[in-house]
């Protein structure tokens, strides 16, 4: 009769309990009677360290690695969520729990890209309007560097601006465009805004003698009701408006809180005169605290000035949701069984993928800017969202990488911080990991392009 012999487990090389769980003990038939049992034992006794380079030995042997996979940091177990694994439906809301329960709630679905602000509840009522685009893009092509498929799907991921016409480039170079997309100046101007004279990146918009502020509101305005998500919005929102500006006999501060009126509120970007001598020429990137309104019900946006110098001239505006700005993200939900093979635990999860700014974009600070921006930066993040036992602390690691100091095709790779570690039921039904892409620096959110390719997410059991 053959000889059987049940081979242990090595407790310093199996990984939790979880994936040892559904193993049951591994047995090794002695294939001739010439090798001893004691052999087969010693063998079976040292598998753990057979699997870490003696693999022919461990052939010899009959025995088989069953945590070869997790051993091989090459597996991609998100090989089956690649990009084109989509579900970005929008998701009608429910009355009775906005933000929270969906007819069609796309935002839930695992093993697939969904967007994650399609479920935060301060989206509120505008969760069908597109914040975020996910476009093919064609493939990698010709040049791609070594690590990357020539072949692999090339995808766009942008977050859409809200500020139509901000750039003044192209159809939005004339007054009759200035007009349409929202702007209006008093009748009795010295003169109306001027497209051109003076120039921060191609055509920007120059404010001839404006208003002073807060004594005279009846300014240069832009209706806030004219944002691209306008008829989205029913109720009240918070926005962040930035954008570049430009003076020649002063420099540029924000001014005290809005002033509240009658109707809506007026924001006030405020101009602060200095003396030539000390502030000549001074370009300043001016990021607005929160605008909170109701587009539905209108609001504007009054530029002027404390004092009196002759003009001043703004560009390239960029306006998004500050409300939802955490939640603007392209993500994957996996519960254990969603990956091959499946999620475990430990410290030895790696999330990258290839980004590079689009060939044809610029970013917003080049003097060729126009929209659509390339975006700046990219964030990747590694979060869980379910954990084991009752502590609620939940691990999560985030890295922000910069696409303007490598704007071609560069793989960014994200690892577990040291002191993480995923911890979850593996027998879980439910999301218990979100993997996500975010198309900016999270500290300095604004509109932008990148494309992205080759998500992949891999495991390493020794670390």
């Amino acid at each position: 009769m053959p000889l059987e012999t049940t081979v242990p487990q090595d407790p310093t090389t199996v990984p939790e309990p979880s994936l040892t769980a559904e193993q049951p003990p591994r047995t090794v038939r002695k294939a001739s009677a010439t090798v001893p049992r004691g052999l087969v034992l010693a063998g079976a006794l040292a598998s753990s360290l057979l699997f870490g380079g003696c693999d022919r030995l461990a052939l010899l042997l009959g025995i088989t690695d069953p945590f070869a996979d997790y051993r091989d940091s090459s597996v991609n177990f998100i090989a089956a969520s690649g990009l084109d694994q989509q579900d970005l439906a929008t998701g009608a809301a429910n009355l009775l729990d906005p933000g929270l329960n969906y007819a069609n709630p796309g935002y839930l679905t695992p093993k697939k890209w969904t967007w994650a602000w399609r479920g935060a509840t301060d989206a509120g009522d505008s969760t069908g309007f597109s914040y975020m685009d996910l476009t093919l893009a064609g493939t990698v092509g010709a040049g791609a560097p070594t690590g990357l498929d020539p072949n692999a799907a090339v995808y766009s991921l942008k977050l859409n601006n809200l500020m139509p016409g901000g750039d003044f480039e192209g159809l939005n170079n004339t007054l009759a465009r200035l007009t349409s997309n929202g702007w209006t100046w008093p009748p009795t101007a010295t003169s109306p805004p001027d497209l051109g004279s003076w120039a921060i990146h191609g055509t920007s918009l120059n404010f001839n003698n404006p208003a002073l502020i807060p004594t005279n509101t009846v300014g240069f305005r832009f209706d806030l009701s004219q944002l691209l998500d306008k008829t989205f919005s029913t109720v009240q929102h918070s926005y962040q408006l930035r954008f570049f500006a430009l003076d020649s006999f002063f420099a540029s501060q924000l001014a005290a809180p809005p002033a509240d009126r009658a109707v809506f509120s007026t924001y006030t970007v405020d101009l602060d005169t200095l003396p030539a001598t000390t502030e000549v020429n001074t370009l300043t990137d001016l990021v607005l605290p929160d605008l909170t309104f109701n587009p539905a019900i209108g609001a504007d946006l009054v530029f002027g000035i404390k004092e009196t110098p002759s003009y001043f001239v703004i560009d390239d505006l960029r306006m998004l949701r500050s409300d939802i700005v955490g939640e603007y993200r392209l993500r994957l939900l996996l519960a254990p069984t969603d990956t091959t093979p499946a999620l475990t635990h430990g410290q030895g999860w790696v999330f990258s993928v290839w980004a590079r700014k689009p060939p044809a974009l610029s970013f917003v600070n080049e003097a060729s800017a126009a929209e659509p921006y390339a975006a700046r930066s990219i964030t990747l993040r590694i979060r869980q969202v379910v954990k084991s036992g009752s502590n609620s602390d939940l691990d999560s690691s985030a890295e922000t990488y910069s696409i303007e100091a490598n704007p071609g095709w560069t793989r960014h790779i994200l690892s577990l911080q040291p002191a993480g570690t995923l911890d979850f039921p593996t027998d879980s039904t439910v999301p218990v990991l979100e993997l996500s892409i975010t198309p900016f620096d999270e500290a300095a959110p604004e509109p932008g392009v990148v494309e992205i390719a080759a998500p992949e997410l891999h495991f390493n059991l020794n670390g």
